[in-house]
């Protein structure tokens, strides 16, 4: 802002110091921006003052006099803004709800847990409807139906292990409070890996619940209508709010501040703005600091700063590692970020080369998307080999956008896809007999023809025909190629290779027919890749265009390293191979019997 003369000092306040104030000039320019109190000089005249927290703003109009030596002074509340926590000045909250959410948290002090499945750990997940639409349901006119719909808006929640499996059906393990419309459950867990499911049938929306010794990881998700049916309500991810806290803290205080200093940040990391490098949040993120989300938060906005306060990062990092663990992902993700952004790495990670051990050791994905862009370009630093078996980055080719966290859909069968590549050869070979026993035991025209046994075998030994003979390279095979490569520039020579030695629009045919359920299932990724192939198979400028900057930018697009595009690759080779020999052998083997298996003997 240029000064003269004539400019006159302001002084603007609001009640939230992490939000933002904005001073616009008559002719609707931003003339200074920045957080309470927010300090300056400008000509004298009419001026609005925003507040702003996310998209939500409160807005004054005043005068900046022009009497020489006056300093004018202006204060705006902060805006009420919608949040899941029912916190104090917000849009959302309800005295009803909270009490509901206490004697959730009543429960982690309980010498038996009503949801007692380990020790060391503790799972809060609290989901409810900030609408008046519960109101609705003692009213005689409200339908049955409706009354059915709204119950139906807290189903299809579950808690997964480690393993995927169901740890915790809510819909058995909880009842919704629809007078108040609140669902909510404690479960005591040992520590470790868990995460949030959401969905319905086949397919769900997946978050990361990380269970850390001594802490109670708490998950506040609001219900929002989407539709004409106000009875018809749907969880709001984008604006999900998660936190960590004590076992010993069994009350949730609604004027907390550090809870409400998160949730503005929160907002605040979605557009990436930077209000934490203030007196109020040094105090916040200093001393008997014992909130980590907003740490986590805070770090993340301090990185984005362009000179961030080296001293004040190190502490909150510091300071996340000793609560979380130095092994936590957002940590380490963070401790990375740090070293490449300032050029530093902190005395107690000795070296960069010890964050990438770390990184490549990693089986639990962060929780924040910030963590996890940082930790996928620390992979970039590592052989692509060495993350060949990583669980933690093969969820990228599913990954979600939802607000500041990580999300990933789960497919009932998507490990099918991602066993090609480890299964033996023999196993292999199972896995396709029983993909053509199913397929064939839909296709009565073939019937008849041999006995089942026989032409399962047969095609079989056909498929794996057809594989050894355009697999080779020499005296390598394709798995062996892949298994080679090290850059993208390798991944598109072969992937231009793979897309010529197939008729990727013929398989892409017969997988929509006789297998759509198994295409259902495949990643974001993975269908992109089977599209990519068919479309670089018919079209030569397609073909050419499949570079290395064309694999970068796949790559970039679905957050993923290169060795979760390879193991796709070597996924479709398998599956294409095997479904060129089906097609090719169904067709020879209506006027002829099939070539005779060794396997028969």
């Amino acid at each position: 802002m240029a000064m003269s003369n004539c400019d006159r000092e302001f002084v603007l306040e609001t009640n939230n110091q992490q939000a933002e104030i904005l001073l616009v000039d008559s002719s609707f320019r931003v003339v200074a921006r920045g957080p309470s109190p927010l300090a300056g000089r400008a000509a004298p005249g009419l001026y609005a003052m925003k507040t702003k927290i996310g998209d939500v703003e409160n807005e004054a109009l005043f005068v900046i006099e022009g009497d020489e030596g006056k300093v004018t002074k202006q204060r705006l509340d902060s805006p009420h803004f919608e949040s899941p926590l029912p916190l104090e000045n917000t849009t959302t909250s309800h005295e009803y709800q909270r009490k509901e959410i206490n004697q959730i948290l009543q429960e982690i002090g309980a010498p038996v847990a009503p949801l007692d499945l380990g020790d060391g750990a503790n799972i809060v997940v609290c989901i409810r409807d900030p609408s008046s639409t519960h109101d609705a349901l003692s009213m005689p006119e409200t339908s049955d139906q409706n009354r059915e719909d709204y119950a139906d808006s807290f189903k299809g929640f579950r808690i997964l292990d480690v393993d995927d499996n169901t740890l915790v059906d809510f819909e058995q393990s909880a009842t919704p409070k629809l007078e108040h419309g609140f669902l909510g459950i404690t479960v005591r867990v040992n520590p470790g890996r868990y995460s949030l499911a959401y969905g319905r049938e086949d397919e769900w929306v997946c978050f990361p619940i990380p269970a850390v010794p001594n802490w109670t990881f708490q998950v506040y998700i609001n219900l929002i209508q989407t539709g004409t049916d106000s009875f018809k309500l749907t969880p709001d991810f984008p604006d999900m709010a998660v936190f960590f806290d004590r076992p010993s803290v069994t009350v949730f205080d609604p004027s907390r501040l550090d809870l409400i200093a998160g949730e503005t940040v929160r907002k605040g990391l979605i557009d990436g703005r930077n209000y934490v490098d203030t007196p109020n949040m040094h105090a916040l993120l200093s001393g008997k600091f014992e909130n980590p989300m907003l740490g986590l938060y805070a770090a993340h906005l301090l990185l984005l700063d362009p000179t961030p306060n080296a001293h004040l990062l190190d502490t909150v990092i510091n300071n996340m590692g000793r609560m979380l663990g130095d092994d936590f992902p957002d940590v380490i993700a963070l401790r990375w970020a740090f070293s490449q952004r300032l050029g530093i790495v902190q005395p107690n990670v000795h070296t960069q080369e010890s964050l990438l051990e770390q990184v490549k050791q990693l089986t639990d994905p962060p929780i924040l998307a910030r963590s996890w862009d940082q930790l996928l370009a620390a992979a970039k630093n590592l052989p692509v080999g060495e993350l060949s078996n990583s669980s933690m980055f093969r969820i990228s080719g599913d990954l979600l956008s939802h607000g500041v966290y990580i999300a990933w859909r789960k497919r009932s069968m998507a490990r099918d896809f991602h066993a090609w590549r480890t299964l033996s050869q023999d196993a292999s070979h199972a896995l396709l007999a029983t993909r053509i026993t199913q397929s064939l035991g839909e296709s009565d025209r073939l019937f008849g023809l041999f006995s089942m046994s026989d032409r399962t075998l047969g095609l079989l030994y056909a498929a794996v025909q057809l594989w050894d003979e355009k697999s080779k390279d020499g005296d390598k095979n394709l798995i062996t190629q892949i298994a080679e490569i090290t850059d993208s520039e390798e991944a598109a020579r072969l992937m231009r290779k793979l897309a010529n030695a197939v008729d990727w629009s013929l398989v892409m045919s017969w997988l929509r027919r006789n297998w759509p359920e198994w295409i259902a299932q495949l990643s974001v990724l993975q269908r992109d890749l089977l599209l990519t192939m068919r479309d670089a198979s018919l079209n030569d400028d397609a073909l050419d265009s499949m570079t290395g900057k064309f694999v970068e930018r796949l790559l970039a697009n679905h957050r993923a390293p290169l060795s979760v595009l390879l193991e796709g690759l070597e996924g479709a080779a398998k599956l294409a191979t095997a479904v060129s020999a089906l097609i090719e052998t169904i067709s020879q083997s209506i006027d002829e019997p099939p070539p005779t298996s060794p396997l028969a003997e």
